[in-house]
């Protein structure tokens, strides 16, 4: 009884939940977050887990599914569709986490579990197709023309607006989660960066410098605002006024004109400068306004930044600083007034927006502020000593936001350092300096190099980024080639994009600029100090690794068998016109002010590739010289020939001499190994023993020489012209002498025609007109119409005798019956004969029978006519064809079919 009471006050509890889910009305506490709703319903369903029974499990199924109908009918509400998704990713997640901390998989099962992840994931594939998808399409790159410049710029625009709207809305919204909040950001910062740096590669591959007027936003901007999604509301939008430059420029604005407005109204400016005097006041104006212009317009002073600016300018600022404060203390009389505290508070706010500008740096903000708030605290100790603790408070904030703010940036410049750093003092003595090294280093053969006395040098011993962000810098240069040269690589256009070929710079400007700056410094400082060496194999290695993955992105490294010459040809062009060209002008700006340095690692880098690619040439030079590889060989030593200016420009220095002299004997190998090929093509057409396949047909040597000669059309040498004009016309003088062997002298000419023919059709079609030139083209056409004329003389010139007609008519009427029956016979054993021969060329077969159609059917016309006019009605007991059937069996020539022949026998 009490057991049966119990379960009915479980049931009425269920129903209340029914009825509370029914019912609710609430709002969750922040955008897109767990609605109040889920909590108390998931909370109050935490002790069934415990208890594994079936009824309790179909209530429990039914109650959750309840709440999820309901979650998805107010995610509805949402305006924004992608908030309605976070929404029911955050209460989804929950759901998830507390049936399992709550064990209901016990009653439920895995597979409820399973279904409850699946459905968070569709809601985050919902939530980035709402939201993003519109903001990927703008970075759709499209063909490289004046148009696509023009709406480049206008995608650049409308991404920057739509990605900082969605941005400035998202930051707000709250994932409950924090590792599904890694899951939606981590794969979409993966999507965005790799889209928007392709665009933003194209964009300034189009537009070059001025490219960098519309650029708003580096990829690593955009990895790190993804970040800040889905923060907590108050948190996030704080944070990112505070991280935008143009907040800072305004806030440090204010703050100079308050001070300066400050300041001259406090009692430390009369105690200093005395009472105010026209040139007092315009001298101040004018300093005033100068301070007030290097706040709003800090990039203007970007060019002038170097060390040297740099230290110059915080060594200034520490002597107008301490001279300012020597005279201040001895100026000083009674306690300072509120406007004295706060125009160095002002003070201090306006060195903090300096620094937090981008790319304003001077060398001395941060020391600038640190000095303000000094005066801020002692300010405020002179007015009362407790006071002491509120100036202390102040400075502590700033310093606080100042190293929050900061912290993004940091991390991200941890990612080009490496943990491990090397000091080497110069001013020890060599002893101390080779001690040193030894205990710092691996490798004990890094070569020094006296410095100046007094000379303290701290050199990194790393000088590359990490593995994770050399890889991510490399790989997003690949991209951009892939990118725009797959239709190349793939054969579906047949020349680099010039844009590429002309861009020199691309890789620069592909990489972080900070990245390439900060290399540069490395570079000068481990040069300078003798670590030549280890700085040299260290940026080979890098660089080296950017090539080996071009050569797999490209495909160089699995070539198909057929197409593996023409893969290396494109890769050769690619490497010779783009990576080479580009890595010799990284290499100059990275050891800019060290030529031998940077010409020694060029060919350290580039060296082993190029090997690679002149090894795979050498590969047919040294191979035996059989015919098959001929066209091969041809197609290397052609591409080859044409890459010899490109190695002469690149491999200029003492270092790649090596290089440039391996590209020529290369190139000279191939030509002799070319030249072998050609004896034995000689050999092969002085030794043809074979028989053509069909009556009047081509004969193999002749298929065989001229596909043997496929790639020469592609490659104008003046030497391969005389080559092949040789071989060819000993290949003619071959066939003449073989056309001889054929009892039938019309099928001897049949015979050369054929071949003839194919000769000509072969050399246009692999464009031997180019070497051999026009004039020789027309000579083997006028060479096919010769013995067609000779064909029609020795075959149809005694059948056409039949058909003459005699003056005297009693004499010719029992004449035409002779000619009209020797007629008969023998176009009958004629056209059996040729009715079986073989003519290759369609287009010339139909030539032939045209003609003779023309001239047979004309003068067997006039002879018929004639014959019937003589002998009246008697005439059609001889006349075995008519004009048309003289004209059908025509056709019937060089068809070689065999059951037309067994026909007209029957």
């Amino acid at each position: 009884m009490t057991g049966r009471r119990l379960r009915e006050a479980i049931n009425g509890m269920f129903m209340q939940l029914e009825k509370l889910i029914k019912c609710d009305t609430s709002q969750a506490a922040c955008p897109g977050g767990i609605c109040p709703v889920t909590v108390e319903v998931m909370n109050h369903v935490n002790a069934v887990g415990e208890f594994g029974s079936s009824w309790l499990s179909a209530e429990v199924t039914r109650i959750i599914a309840m709440l999820e109908s309901h979650l998805e009918a107010k995610s509805k509400h949402y305006s924004n569709p992608a908030l309605g998704s976070v929404f029911l990713i955050n209460n989804g997640r929950y759901i998830e986490k507390k049936a399992k901390q709550y064990q209901l998989d016990k009653i439920l099962g895995n597979h409820w579990i399973r279904q409850r992840t699946a459905k968070v994931r569709e809601n985050c594939e919902h939530y980035r197709r709402s939201s993003w998808e519109e903001v990927l399409g703008f970075l759709k790159l499209g063909m490289p023309n004046v148009e696509e410049a023009e709406s480049m710029k206008k995608k650049l625009n409308l991404f920057n607006l739509r990605f900082k709207e969605i941005w400035m809305d998202q930051s707000a919204w709250f994932i409950h989660d924090e590792e599904l909040k890694e899951e939606i950001i981590i794969p979409l910062g993966k999507i965005m960066s790799h889209t928007y740096g392709l665009f933003i590669w194209g964009f300034k591959s189009m537009l070059g410098r001025d490219a960098d007027e519309c650029i708003k936003y580096s990829v690593l901007d955009i990895e790190d605002l993804l970040k800040n999604l889905m923060l907590r509301p108050l948190l996030t939008q704080i944070h990112s006024y505070l991280m935008q430059p143009r907040i800072w420029r305004l806030l440090g604005f204010a703050s100079t004109l308050i001070g300066f407005i400050c300041y001259a109204l406090s009692s430390s400016f009369y105690q200093l400068f005395g009472s105010w005097t026209l040139f007092k006041i315009v001298a101040y104006s004018i300093f005033s306004i100068i301070i007030c212009l290097i706040i709003l317009f800090p990039k203007l002073w970007q060019q002038l930044r170097g060390l040297n600016f740099e230290a110059h300018m915080a060594f200034f600022v520490l002597i107008i600083t301490s001279v300012y404060s020597y005279f201040s203390d001895k100026a000083m009389k009674g306690k300072p007034d509120a406007y004295s505290v706060t125009s160095y508070a002002a003070f201090a706010v306006t060195s903090l927006s300096l620094q937090r500008q981008s790319k304003s740096h001077f060398g001395f903000e941060v020391d600038l502020l640190y000095f303000f708030l000094g005066c801020v605290i002692v300010q405020f100790m002179k007015i009362e000593l407790w006071l002491g603790f509120v100036g202390i408070g102040f400075s502590y904030s700033l310093i606080i936001l100042r190293s929050c703010l900061d912290a993004p940036a940091k991390n991200r410049n941890q990612r080009f350092q490496d943990k491990h750093h090397l000091v080497v003092q110069v001013n020890m003595n060599p002893l101390q300096v080779n001690n040193n090294i030894n205990n710092n280093l691996v490798s004990s053969n890094i070569p020094q190099k006296a410095q100046q006395p007094d000379e303290h040098v701290a050199v990194e011993a790393n000088i590359l980024p990490s593995m994770e962000e050399r890889r991510w810098a490399n790989l997003a240069v690949v991209n951009m080639l892939k990118c725009n040269l797959t239709k190349y690589i793939q054969d579906k256009v047949h020349r680099i994009p010039e844009i590429l070929i002309n861009d020199h710079n691309f890789l620069i400007d592909e990489l972080p600029s900070q990245l390439v700056s900060d290399l540069h410094e490395k570079v000068k400082l481990m040069v300078r100090t003798g670590f030549e060496k280890e700085c040299v194999d260290q940026y080979c290695t890098w660089r080296r690794e950017f090539l080996d993955l071009a050569g797999k992105e490209l495909s160089i490294q699995e070539i198909e068998e057929k197409r593996r010459i023409k893969t290396w040809i494109k890769v050769s062009n690619v490497s010779l016109k783009i990576l080479f060209p580009n890595e010799r002008r990284l290499c100059d700006r990275i050891f800019l002010g060290f030529p031998s340095v940077a010409d020694c690692s060029f060919a350290q880098i580039c060296g082993e590739f190029t090997t690679n690619l002149l090894d795979f040439a050498n590969g047919f030079a040294n191979g035996s010289h059989m015919l098959n590889l001929l066209p091969s060989v041809l197609q290397v030593f052609g591409a080859l020939h044409e890459l010899i200016p490109e190695f002469e420009s690149v491999f200029l220095d003492q270092f790649s001499v090596s290089l440039r002299s391996e590209a020529a004997t290369t190139g000279r190998r191939l030509r002799k190994a070319i030249n072998g090929m050609f004896m034995q093509l000689e050999k092969l057409i002085n030794c043809d023993t074979s028989q053509v396949a069909c009556p009047g047909g081509i004969c193999p040597v002749t298929v065989e020489v001229m596909n043997q000669l496929s790639a020469v059309g592609e490659f104008g040498s003046s030497w391969l012209s005389a080559e092949v004009t040789r071989i060819i016309a000993l290949l003619e003088s071959h066939l003449e002498a073989k056309s001889k062997d054929y009892s039938n002298p019309a099928l001897g000419f049949v015979f050369l025609m054929n071949n003839e023919r194919y000769i000509e059709k072969k050399a246009k079609q692999y464009q031997l007109d180019k070497i051999l030139g026009n004039h020789w083209i027309r000579q083997r056409a006028a060479k096919v119409r010769e013995n067609c004329e000779h064909y029609r003389r020795s075959s149809w010139e005694e059948v056409l005798g039949f058909l003459k007609l005699s003056t005297e008519q009693i004499e010719e009427a029992e004449s035409m019956k002779k000619k009209l029956n020797l007629f008969n016979l023998r176009f009958k054993e004629i056209w059996m004969d040729q009715s079986a021969w073989f003519m290759h060329d369609e287009e010339l077969r139909e030539e032939i029978i045209a003609s003779l159609r023309k001239i047979l059917s004309h003068t067997y016309g006039l002879f018929i006519w004639s014959f019937n006019r003589i002998h009246g009605k008697d005439a059609h007991e001889c006349i075995k064809y008519s004009v048309l059937d003289i004209e059908d069996l025509l056709k019937d020539l060089f068809g070689w079919r065999d059951e037309q022949l067994a026909e007209m026998k029957d």
